[in-house]
Parts: structure tokens; C-alpha cells; sequence
């Protein structure tokens, strides 16, 4: 398993950090590093650094007026119940799952998960008051209500 690490900020702590997202009212910060993995999330109130378990390499991420994380993965993941999953270090052979990360409860949640699209969007917008996923695979558009 690998081991994941609460720490305070430190100017050495960003100097690998690539592609940050802030959420809406900037509580949050998602970035990479690049010599790591995973992505990683920073608490702005606090300054603490929380690694994540998506891999760097999710297929996309989008804040939403309540501070959750939506995603799309090809990481394999393994669910107690219909609602949350753990994910594993491994790809998935099933599909793409769409999800959200709660960074309060530090939880994931399955939204879908589409087993005939085995390829990562190359666009994905999820509206900022978190009622719709768009995104698009090769040349065809897809929408997902979340309401």
C-alpha cells in the first residue's frame, strides 16, 4: 500500500509542482508533482498537503460550487456499496469511471461507470453547480445528469 503523508507546506514542498487546480472559493488547491504518481491536495486554511488516490494520469478533474472533485478514471476500483469505492493502483479493464472526491470526509463516490468507452476523454467540463458532466471521446459528445 502506498503510504500517504499529511504535511505542512514548505517552499521545497512546490518546487515539482505542476498543473494546479483551485477550487471555486480557493479552499483547495489539486496539483501534480512530478516526481510523484499521484495527484495531491493542498487545504489552503491550513497549508497541509494531502496525497490523493488518483494517479496524475486521471483521465480529467473539475471543481463544483461545493468544493467535490469530479473525475474520470481508467483506475480499477472496488466499491463496499453502489455509492463509494476505493481506488487501486492498477487500470481498469472495464471502462472509465466517473467519480467525486469529497476532500471534507476525504471520500469517493461512483457517479458511472461506462464499460464501452475504454478511452479518456479529451474534454470534460462539469458545470460549476455540479448538475451536468459534458465530455467527449473521439468525435462524440456525451452529457451525464447528475441530477
Amino acid at each position: 500500500t502506498k503510504g500517504k503523508t499529511r504535511e505542512k507546506v514548505t517552499d521545497m514542498s512546490l518546487h515539482n509542482l505542476t498543473g494546479g487546480i483551485w477550487s471555486n472559493d480557493g479552499s483547495y488547491l489539486v496539483f501534480q508533482r512530478e516526481d510523484l504518481p499521484y495527484l495531491w491536495l493542498l487545504e489552503s486554511q491550513n497549508g497541509t498537503v494531502k496525497q490523493l488516490d488518483l494517479t496524475a494520469k486521471t483521465g480529467q478533474i473539475s471543481w463544483i460550487y461545493n468544493n467535490d472533485l469530479i473525475f474520470v478514471t481508467d483506475q480499477s476500483y472496488k466499491s463496499e456499496n453502489q455509492l463509494e469505492l476505493k481506488l487501486l493502483d492498477q487500470k481498469s479493464f472495464t471502462g472509465l469511471t466517473f467519480g467525486v472526491y469529497n476532500p471534507l470526509n476525504n471520500s469517493y463516490g461512483k457517479i458511472e461507470t461506462f464499460s464501452e468507452i475504454k478511452q479518456l476523454p479529451a474534454k470534460f467540463t462539469a458545470t460549476d453547480n455540479g448538475q451536468a458532466i459534458y465530455f467527449k471521446v473521439g468525435e462524440k459528445n456525451f452529457k451525464i445528469d447528475l441530477r
